[in-house]
């Protein structure tokens, strides 16, 4: 499998240091569908995007592209990026949250439908904080605040843990009384 190398635009991680890498799959149906609807060829979306006719034969063929070359070729064939890749970036069901050492943003990749829309409420809720970077029909990758990051036990668990111990403490005080 070929791969492609995005690096995140900076306005998205202005405190960064090192440049991330994501490898996304490009959606070459729906890119030949949108494309056929406007009446677009591939000659004309490649001399739209400056790429070279070996390097956009090698993204049709490999179905591998940069996040940078996709938002070319999505802004070339008019639609959203989001449109042009297949629906997970490394088709796999994975989540990821990563940061570097002292810095102030992460990113967040989900592909669980819960954890997306969140992502969606928070980008709508806190635009400013919440910036969505690459969106497909079952995974979005946003860039967040790093303090929003919490690992810890689910509270549920805690809270029947702390239910249990009460029980088993009642239990013995009654038995203890008896």
């Amino acid at each position: 499998m070929a791969e492609a190398v995005v690096l995140y635009p900076e306005s998205l991680l202005p405190d960064t240091q090192h440049w991330r890498v994501i490898i996304l799959k490009f959606n070459v149906h729906e890119y030949y569908v949108i494309a056929g609807m406007k009446n677009l060829t591939d000659e004309t979306v490649r001399k739209y995007t400056g790429l070279s006719r070996k390097a956009f034969v090698q993204i049709i063929e490999s179905q591998s592209v940069g996040y940078q070359t996709a938002e070319l070729i999505a802004d070339a064939v008019g639609c959203h990026v989001g449109e042009l890749l297949l629906p997970d970036p490394a088709m796999c069901n994975e989540n990821a949250i990563e940061w570097c050492n002292d810095q102030s943003r992460a990113v967040v990749t989900f592909s669980q439908n819960h954890n997306v829309e969140r992502i969606r409420r928070l980008a709508a809720g806190y635009p400013e904080e919440c910036r969505i970077i690459v969106e497909g029909n079952r995974f979005i990758s946003a860039c967040i605040p790093a303090e929003w990051v919490n690992i810890g036990p689910c509270m549920c668990r805690r809270a029947a843990s702390v239910k249990r111990v009460q029980a088993g403490t009642v239990i013995t005080d009654h038995v203890a009384t008896a």
